[in-house]
């Protein structure tokens, strides 16, 4: 804990490193930006005339249309397939004048300028996605206190969990790291979802488009049609899960709480079967099972151990242990026999 770590030498921060994460994760998503300088390249910039001269053979005007189709794949980075339907939409025969290689380079341009768009979406929703649960967890530990019975007063102190140099409520400290951690959790923890949802459902009708997949698609393309919008519930079950371990301090509170939400969520991942391929359904269910499992088993620890503390005597203790060992090890052999 935090005052091991002091008596080691070793300084932890927990405010530092609340803004140094979220200041990291908003970094990451503005890195996405850069892509656009791509759309100030000189293939981009450059007017259709003077690629045109740069590529026709002196005297004859015009081009032939596999040397168009190679300067659009390799110069303007248009994708091939794009390239093809360009080039057969217009009806001309193997030699391209100017006007004709204008036109194409500008649908170029504009094919070229929707990827790189597209580009820095998907790359924004990818950084969203990754960092969303540990950003969420980290805010949400600022607002779960722990109560330490002082010499100096008859009333409970409460002090950050996670760092229990800081006390909650009262000192300038805490106060600030819960302003900076309210921010975090409306406009992130709780926006983020709210926005993806927004942004799926604003959309619904057009998810089906090729433009639409190449920025959205990592949100809905692993789901079936119907539940185009599960990528933003599950971040808001990982969500659920952080407020029910950070809302009560009692142990066995929490793993009520943590139980009830992962029964919930096997039961619509099993009604539901949101994912286009059924084996992923599967696992995942298999994944929540073994963590209800495990916090079945910390309920039933938690228990034990309580009922150990309030023994009368020495058997009964003992009695209890052997109770605790017994369900330790039924679940190390479950484990065991589905490995």
């Amino acid at each position: 804990d935090v005052m091991s770590l002091s008596c080691m030498g070793v300084h932890y921060d927990y405010g530092s490193k609340l803004v140094g994460m979220v200041t990291l994760v908003a970094g990451l998503m503005l890195c996405p930006l850069l892509h656009l300088l791509r759309l100030r390249s000189k293939a981009l910039r450059r007017e259709p005339e003077y690629w045109f001269n740069e590529l026709a053979t002196p005297g004859t005007g015009s081009l032939r249309k596999e040397l168009v189709k190679t300067f659009l794949v390799k110069k303007l980075k248009v994708k091939k397939d794009e390239v093809e339907e360009m080039i057969e939409g217009v009806d001309t025969n193997d030699s391209i004048d100017l006007p004709t290689f204008a036109e194409f380079v500008t649908q170029g341009r504009d094919h070229r300028a929707q990827d790189i768009r597209a580009l820095v979406v998907r790359d924004i929703m990818l950084v969203i996605l990754l960092f969303h649960p540990f950003v969420s967890g980290l805010a949400m530990k600022a607002w779960k206190c722990t109560e330490v019975i002082s010499s100096d007063s008859d009333e409970p102190i409460k002090y950050l969990t996670t760092d229990m140099t800081i006390r909650c409520f009262t000192s300038s400290n805490w106060i600030g790291i819960a302003v900076f951690s309210a921010f975090t959790i409306v406009f992130f923890s709780l926006g983020a979802p709210a926005l993806l949802f927004y942004t799926l459902a604003r959309r619904r009708d057009q998810l089906g488009e090729k433009d639409t997949y190449k920025s959205l698609g990592i949100l809905y393309g692993a789901w079936r049609p119907k539940h185009y919008y599960f990528e933003p519930v599950e971040l808001i079950f990982k969500l659920l899960l952080w407020v029910a371990v950070v809302a009560s301090s009692d142990e066995q509170i929490q793993n009520a709480a943590v139980v009830s939400l992962l029964i919930v969520f096997v039961m619509v991942r099993v009604g539901a079967r949101p994912s286009i391929k059924r084996w992923k359904d599967k696992a995942e269910v298999v994944a929540l099972g073994f963590s209800l499992t495990l916090k079945l088993h910390d309920m039933v620890h938690s228990y034990l151990t309580a009922s150990k503390k309030s023994s009368i005597d020495k058997e009964q203790e003992d009695t209890w242990q052997a109770t605790i060992d017994e369900s330790d090890a039924f679940l190390i052999g479950l484990f065991v026999s589905l490995a």
